[in-house]
């Protein structure tokens, strides 16, 4: 019996250790109840950085379900920092693989990814940095769209 026990605490631990957020520093993420995005409902984010020595890796965290119909989720991404400096990017998020399979990790009847965006980033000063992610598809509504996020990983750790 100790021994199940503990070989189950020892399995679990593994787990945990070489699961997706295993080494995330800060992860926010917004749900939304119909499963639908609108386009004009543009989603923020407020980190606290303190430590400006190390590099980070930004990722988006999305979480849709089989009616997510595109193959791409078409991002605005807007970084502000504590001193005012501001950086805009436009994202392709590629969701669904090259045969029209869904990329994504399926868990129950949604389908969970984190897409990297930038790699070895590094924050300038420390503070609150507000992240944006707009819709920018072309429909009004973005249906299948469970959650969207933003995670930052210390790649050091």
């Amino acid at each position: 019996m100790k021994f199940v026990l503990k070989f189950s605490v020892f399995f679990l631990l593994l787990l945990i250790m070489f699961s997706c957020g295993n080494d995330i520093s800060l992860k926010q993420i917004r749900t939304f109840s119909s499963d639908e995005w609108e386009r004009n409902d543009p989603l923020s984010f407020d980190f606290e950085i303190e430590n400006t020595q190390v590099a980070y890796e930004i990722l988006i965290d999305v979480q849709h379900t089989k009616a997510y119909m595109d193959d791409e989720l078409l991002l605005g991404l807007g970084i502000a920092g504590p001193n005012g400096e501001k950086r805009n990017l436009d994202l392709n998020l590629t969701i669904r693989n090259r045969d029209g399979s869904f990329r994504a990790e399926k868990k129950g009847d949604v389908w969970s990814i984190c897409i990297p965006i930038r790699h070895q980033y590094y924050f300038n000063v420390k503070g609150t940095y507000t992240f944006t992610l707009e819709n920018l598809m072309s429909s009004a509504a973005l249906e299948g769209v469970s959650s969207v996020g933003v995670v930052i990983k210390n790649e050091e750790e």
